[in-house]
């Protein structure tokens, strides 16, 4: 598949999933939504915030019978996503905004929400963690479902056409890509995207090598061009001279070895030539990532952040809510154990519907245990959520970035009045459940 034109040109972008894959390209495009802005009339006003919630109703419906359809193609396991952008269309922020623009500003619905888009589109930007910073393309990708529903465009599928080929897009969503079919596209490349998107996580959980975030090159790349994606570097060789051809055919070659013989190897203990036992487990923050994990004999998780489950909400999650998440994950992994870190967020990290004054913004203010401390009612409801799932499974609990004893104590007593509480109910947990503490500063070690 080397190519006539022999450019080899190296393209750097991020690795969002890794492994190499060598194909033809195939450029998949997508028409862009356009709105035309209008003025509207007073009269005008509430036919316009109707035409804006069956916007989002319809948005909702597609995306139910997505989640159905993703279910019979693909199980259960990915399905977190879907879920993730219908609760952007619950949130109350966005329906709140849009309509606050409608009816102050008298435009139409669709510049309405557009300008809506461009505020949570600076506000995201504006965060220094990669995580919540790529959740802003979740929040693109649902309104512009919206939009498409308000002019009556349609949703267009990615085509791949025919043969083994490799996605050149401008950026994906994760549901693009948990449609993707696997025997006809091998690998895929963004202009957009970061190693943190929901995209690049659902490739990563698939298996699917890809590098986003190269800027430029749908206008770099052919329809046919022959293609290398190194999605462990975050490389891409466009039109590969025979040289090169033959290295990376080689290199993918000894991957696929080496990572067959490692596989041979996953059901063994894992020992030190000097006999010390040791336990190799994965951290997770999606139950997507559990099935690589169990695939590759990992032995339990090491650390679940819970952070995903309130992150970039306008109300936090409820006991029920938790305790069916945390569940899930000790009966995908039983019956090896999974530590489950309670709530560290503070910083530029957000729970929209806390309110703690300033003191959110300092590295050091009212993060991790001390917001859990200042919010003993979300702290309780979090601990009863963990005791109940840990009656299903070996469960240990985690508490983060404590800096002494006095918070340790705090946090036991909690956790020991949470116990009194079940106990009184008749609802099962585990009496023993292990409890450890992460070190991260200097008095905690003092």
């Amino acid at each position: 598949m080397a190519s006539a034109k022999s450019n080899n040109k190296i393209l750097q972008g991020i690795g969002a999933s890794p492994g190499i894959v060598i194909g033809t390209a195939r450029i998949a495009e997508r028409s862009r939504v356009v709105v035309v802005e209008e003025p509207i009339s007073v009269e005008e006003v509430p036919g316009e915030i109707q035409r804006f919630t069956h916007g989002l109703l319809k948005a909702k419906e597609d995306l139910l019978a997505l989640k159905d359809e993703i279910a019979r193609s693909r199980g259960t396991e990915h399905l977190y996503v879907i879920d993730t952008h219908i609760m952007i269309l619950d949130d109350s922020m966005l329906t709140t905004e849009t309509v606050s623009i409608i009816q102050g500003e008298r435009v139409n619905a669709e510049a309405a929400l557009q300008r809506t888009l461009r505020k949570f589109k600076a506000f995201f930007q504006g965060i220094e963690d990669e995580y919540l910073r790529e959740r802003g393309s979740d929040v693109e990708t649902v309104i512009e479902r919206v939009l498409r529903n308000m002019i009556g465009a349609r949703h267009e599928l990615l085509s791949t056409g025919t043969g083994r080929v490799i996605i050149v897009a401008h950026d994906l969503s994760p549901a693009d890509i948990l449609q993707i079919d696997k025997e006809q596209v091998i690998g895929f490349v963004t202009d957009l995207g970061g190693k943190t998107s929901h995209a690049a996580i659902v490739a990563r959980s698939l298996e699917i090598p890809s590098v986003v975030g190269l800027e430029k090159i749908t206008g770099e790349v052919v329809d046919g061009d022959p293609i290398i994606v190194d999605g462990t570097r975050g490389m891409v060789i466009l039109n590969p001279d025979a040289a090169t051809f033959r290295e990376y055919l080689q290199q993918k070659q000894y991957l696929e070895y080496r990572d067959k013989e490692l596989l041979k190897l996953r059901d063994l203990p894992a020992e030190t030539i000097d006999g010390h036992r040791v336990f190799l487990k994965g951290n997770v923050e999606f139950l997507e990532e559990i099935p690589s994990i169990v695939r590759h004999g990992g032995e339990g998780i090491g650390l679940y952040r819970t952070e995903m489950l309130f992150l970039g909400r306008s109300t936090t999650p409820g006991e029920e809510e938790q305790f069916q998440t945390y569940a899930e994950i000790v009966r995908r992994m039983a019956p090896c154990p999974v530590t489950i870190r309670t709530l560290d967020v503070g910083g530029d990290k957000f729970v929209t519907n806390l309110n703690l004054d300033d003191e959110l913004n300092p590295a050091l203010g009212v993060r991790a245990i001390r917001l859990s401390l200042r919010c003993p009612e979300l702290f309780r409801t979090q601990l009863r959520a963990i005791l109940r799932a840990s009656a299903l499974g070996t469960v240990k609990v985690f508490f983060p970035m404590i800096s002494g004893i006095g918070e340790v104590r705090q946090a036991k007593a909690l956790l020991e009045d949470v116990k009194a509480e079940l106990r009184s109910s008749g609802i099962p947990f585990d009496e023993q459940i292990e409890i450890g503490i992460m070190i991260e500063t200097p008095s905690a070690v003092i």
